[in-house]
């Protein structure tokens, strides 16, 4: 027995044609977003994995963020890096939550002297600066698919606004070199006037992952702290 004739399609009914394969549409470069303006990024680096807690093996990731938003930097004359929080972790959520609720929470500055505005021994504005909550957190590991694989479950519950656009196109420009990166679960969004991203664990993917996300962060940071 055979299917009988379907009756013709509309235009507005026909599916969608699929899209090209080719070599020349997949390899088409995503153009690259305006000069960065400029701002301070005052940046926390939070490393998430129990053996790096444990002792088990020497933090190489975090470490890997900071070589790259120095040579970022180094690029980018308008844009300054200062990293003012690092951090190692276990692939515990509640601890994750806390530490990047921390990071990102307001901290009114209070003038020199405290609220009087008269002098105290030590105080400087330095330290002022400093207490201020960071405006980009970098994160790196537990974004796969092992059981203790839980900062993006503990990001979201920071964020007030996600922003997948940019981790969609983080895991699109990075599977060229990469495939597996889609496997990578990370996010990325807003958390008061503090813009976080999920990295993955390993340092070459930290390396890969940032090369494609860096240009933007400027741009988003400016957007969060309203600058």
């Amino acid at each position: 027995q055979t299917c009988p004739p379907q009756p013709p399609q509309s235009a507005a009914m026909r599916p969608l044609a699929p899209r090209s394969t080719s070599a020349s549409a997949s390899s088409a470069p995503v153009p690259h977003p305006p000069s960065p303006p400029p701002i301070t990024l005052k940046v926390g680096v939070l490393t998430i994995s129990d053996r790096v807690v444990g002792g088990v093996y020497e933090d190489q990731s975090g470490p890997m963020i900071q070589t790259c938003l120095r040579d970022y930097e180094s690029a980018q004359p308008l844009v300054n890096v200062s990293v003012v929080k690092t951090l190692a972790v276990p692939d515990e959520a509640q601890t994750i939550a806390s530490i990047l609720s921390e990071w990102s929470a307001p901290v009114p500055l209070q003038p020199p002297g405290g609220p009087s505005g008269g002098p105290t021994a030590g105080q400087t504005e330095e330290e002022e600066y400093e207490s201020a909550p960071c405006n980009l957190i970098l994160t790196t590991g537990g974004t796969g698919f092992a059981p203790r694989d839980v900062t993006p479950e503990a990001t979201r519950h920071v964020l007030q606004k996600l922003t997948p656009a940019l981790s969609d196109l983080i895991l699109r420009e990075t599977s060229r070199v990469e495939p597996l990166s889609y496997l990578c679960r990370g996010v990325a969004g807003v958390a008061n006037e503090t813009y976080i991203v999920n990295l993955p664990g390993s340092p070459r993917a930290v390396a890969q992952h940032l090369k494609v996300a860096l240009p933007y962060l400027p741009h988003a940071v400016a957007s969060v702290v309203g600058t």
